[in-house]
């Protein structure tokens, strides 16, 4: 099978081989051929990727089992996260977000906790995850990690950069280590958290807090109180929830103290969740895959998103010649209308990076061209996670 020289891109993946980058190129330009992630599936398609009539599917097959089975997936899947970098803008980023999807192989739990940024034109694009193997939320541990791992290679910009993050991601040592990195905060709130500490502060009862609160909200349409964390001062902010859930207040803690810049800046959070749904069900169905090894998972979902990143790239790319038409609907008070794109920017980029990229040759000289950055990237950090991990029973 004769693939391109990927010499080219093979500074971004030092520790690994030329053939471990011919077996992504073959394994992405599949996935985009087919929309699937299911192996199966994929090796059918490799006669198109590759322009050979004459292709030995099983060999293809095996071909994409082995880059499965690789060393050291955890660098690898670093080295797609800073390829990506070289792809979008990350320095213009001030915005990150990270949160979870979940599903189940057989009896097996797939949980899958992504962090990333969030551009300015509000697209979440992912840049490294990790997989939790159990079913459930995150503990403050194994984000507090994650974000290490992300801050250690991303290019940290000289303004602020703001955190964006659901009631999930809670707790007195996930909040201390953002204070510590000087990371700006959103996080949203169940609905009695911190309330035992703003009810001493008021000298209330938490019953009695709640009921403020809510009184507060109708009157003036929110809430914002001083709120001490740990000796640092922070917001607790309460307003009135204008999605279609059914709880009628909406918690946050935050570092900010503007409400409008918070509720403004917190919707944009809701773009890891376009995200999830684009490489699941509405674009490359990611839970077609039928592996349940917690590398090879990782490895996965890595690829994908990076089919995910060429297919926005290409998207906004396109926007620049021809705006996508837009349309509007009533907000849920029907008192003022809403715009939102016709067609998604996920939709527009895939449906041109199928007309414009049929083979691997095609594919290689997409992303060559479509490198914004040729940054000097330091891999010397990378050693420390050269050590394969044990594989799991």
């Amino acid at each position: 099978m004769q693939l391109p020289d990927v010499q080219e891109i093979k500074k971004h993946f030092p520790f690994h081989r030329i053939c471990v980058l011919k077996n992504l190129l073959l394994l992405v330009q599949c996935i985009i051929i087919s929309r699937t992630i299911c192996l199966n599936k994929l090796k059918a398609k490799a006669a198109i990727a590759t322009s050979n009539k004459t292709i030995n599917q099983e060999n293809v097959y095996a071909r994409f089992i082995r880059f499965f089975g690789m060393k050291c997936i955890d660098v690898f899947c670093i080295c797609i996260g800073l390829l990506i970098m070289t792809l979008v803008c990350t320095e213009t980023c001030s915005y990150l977000t990270l949160d979870r999807t979940n599903w189940k192989i057989g009896t097996k739990n797939v949980n899958i906790l992504s962090i990333g940024v969030i551009l300015p034109c509000n697209i979440y694009i992912p840049i490294i995850c990790t997989i939790l193997d159990k079913r459930g939320n995150s503990n403050q541990k194994e984000r507090i990690t994650l974000l290490n791992k992300l801050l250690k290679f991303w290019p940290k910009p000289d303004f602020k950069v703001t955190i964006l993050a659901d009631r999930e991601f809670i707790g007195m040592d996930w909040i201390d280590t953002l204070i510590d990195k000087s990371i700006s905060f959103i996080v949203r709130l169940r609905k009695n958290t911190y309330i035992n500490n703003l009810a001493s502060d008021f000298e209330k009862t938490p019953e009695k807090m709640l009921r403020y609160i809510k009184r507060k909200v109708n009157q003036n349409g929110f809430f914002i109180s001083e709120l001490c964390v740990n000796g640092t001062k922070c917001y607790f902010i309460a307003v009135l929830d204008t999605t279609k859930s059914k709880e009628k207040y909406t918690y946050f803690i935050s570092d900010i103290e503007s409400v409008k810049e918070i509720i403004d800046t917190y919707n944009k959070r809701w773009t890891i969740e376009i995200f999830f749904k684009n490489v699941k069900t509405n674009g490359f169905n990611l839970e077609d895959l039928n592996m349940t090894d917690p590398d090879k998972i990782q490895l996965a979902a890595c690829v994908v998103g990076f089919a995910y990143v060429l297919a926005i790239v290409e998207g906004i790319e396109q926007v620049k010649y021809k705006p996508i038409p837009m349309k509007s609907y009533k907000n849920r008070d029907k008192t003022e209308f809403v715009d939102y794109m016709a067609v998604s920017l996920f939709t527009v980029g895939y449906n041109m990076l199928q007309i414009k990229v049929h083979t691997v040759l095609d594919l290689l000289d997409y992303i060559l061209k479509s490198i914004l950055i040729d940054v000097d990237l330091n891999f010397s950090k990378l050693k420390h996670y050269l050590n394969p991990r044990k594989k799991s029973v």
